[in-house]
Formats: structure tokens, C-alpha cells, sequence
């Protein structure tokens, strides 16, 4: 068990490569159209592994295909939400929208049956190789690394329909904020390998 941190196959042909000498993972590293950082190698289990084990200090990327839908999501999201972390809570968390009359944007309001913390398979994936699902732990305030484990456990039967076995194995982490598309909610990348 690890502590910390699927795209399509096909890449855009509108990607300018990075150029950078600081190891074989930067020559998979471009910039898109709409100059956004993804990448042209597919991560494998032991990239998050190491990410996860603190030995690997970048992001973890999307592939083109994905970023672009992310943005166009973000983009869409922008012009009715307040805030992108207002359209988490509604979506992930359960909680209510509603109308900020002064800038006619919609705030997320909890309720006694919002969520606090919510298992979700993540909409967007990093480029990963097959076998590995990636999920995101959202929470309204930070949670140990004790919190994380026993919370993803807990919640992962509801979320892939199986518990976790001796054949799945678990790696999470926290992005550095630097690496944070979601700067006002806590969230946690969890990703599960199938044996």
C-alpha cells in the first residue's frame, strides 16, 4: 500500500513537443492548442507508485483528448457555477445549488444530506496503462493519510461495485498545490490496479 500520488490511444496532431533534458519522461510531455501541459506516454503502476512514495515530484498529465474535454468542461462550468469547486460539491458531493443574486451564479449550499467526503471515478483520468481505474477523494476539509485509506476502503464498493481484495492494489497522494487544477476543495488522487 502506497501513500500518495484512461485516456484514448489516439493523440491530436496539434501538439507541440517540450523540449527539456531533465530525463526520458519530458520528452512525452507537450503543449496543447489551447497551451495546456498533457502527455504522450501512457503512465504506468509504477509511476504512481512513485508518485505516491514521494519519489517523483511532477504531475501525473492527462492526454490531449481528456485535457481538452476537462477544459471544455471548466469552460462550460465557468459560466453558470460561481466557482468550480461550487460545481464539485453539487455534482460529487450532494449539495444544493443556489442562485448568487448578485452575479447570477450558482453557489453550492450544504444541507443535512450533503456529503462531506465522497469515493468518485474521476471524470477526467490521467494517461494510464489498462488495469488501473483512477478515482478522486473529495472532501470538504484535509484528511490524514489514515483518514484517506480507511475513507477509500470504505467507499470503494459503492463506487467500482467490488471491495477491495487481495487482487486490487491501492495507491493515493495529494497533488502539490502548484499541481492543483482545484486550488478551495480538498481532494485526493486514489487510483486501484486490477491483478
Amino acid at each position: 500500500m502506497t501513500n500518495e500520488v484512461s485516456g484514448a490511444s489516439e493523440m491530436p496532431n496539434e501538439v507541440s513537443v517540450m523540449t527539456s533534458t531533465a530525463s526520458s519522461m519530458d520528452d512525452s510531455l507537450v503543449i496543447s492548442p489551447s497551451g495546456s501541459v498533457v502527455t504522450t506516454r501512457i503512465m504506468t503502476w509504477q509511476d504512481i507508485v512513485d508518485k505516491a512514495n514521494g519519489l517523483r515530484i511532477g504531475p501525473i498529465y492527462r492526454n490531449a483528448i481528456v485535457q481538452a474535454e476537462y477544459e471544455e468542461n471548466k469552460r462550460l462550468v465557468a459560466a453558470t457555477y460561481a466557482r468550480y469547486s461550487d460545481y464539485i460539491k453539487v455534482k460529487m458531493l450532494d449539495w444544493i445549488p443556489i442562485a448568487n443574486a448578485t452575479r447570477c451564479l450558482i453557489e453550492a449550499r450544504r444541507t443535512r444530506k450533503s456529503k462531506l467526503k465522497r469515493l468518485t471515478i474521476n471524470s477526467y483520468p490521467y494517461y494510464l496503462e489498462d488495469g488501473i481505474t483512477h478515482m478522486v477523494l473529495w472532501s470538504v476539509k484535509p484528511m490524514t493519510h489514515e483518514e484517506i485509506e480507511k475513507t477509500v476502503r470504505r467507499q470503494l464498493r459503492r463506487v467500482m461495485k467490488t471491495p477491495m481484495d487481495d487482487g486490487k492494489e491501492l495507491a493515493f497522494y495529494v497533488n502539490r498545490r502548484e499541481h492543483q487544477s482545484i486550488l478551495d476543495l480538498w481532494h485526493a488522487q486514489v487510483f486501484v490496479k486490477f491483478a
